[in-house]
């Protein structure tokens, strides 16, 4: 799901903390309904607690995955 939504740019980017307790993940969604759909979707949704800001700004124009040797 994840990796689907990013290669169709709905996700653009995101980070977890040090301690993999938070996660930032920054959407495209033309509304809150259209966004809290996408983040339903997602395998984890239910051991999360789910916050939405709007940006009006982010420098991150397409997500290039990095490459792990993990």
């Amino acid at each position: 799901m994840v990796n689907r939504l990013l290669s169709e740019g709905k996700i653009l980017n995101y980070a977890l903390s040090l301690e993999n307790s938070k996660l930032w993940v920054v959407f495209v969604a033309q509304s809150e309904a259209e966004l809290m759909e996408m983040v339903h979707r997602l395998p984890l949704t239910r051991y999360m607690k789910v916050r939405v800001n709007e940006l009006t700004y982010n420098s991150v124009n397409a997500f290039v995955p990095a490459f792990s040797v993990n």
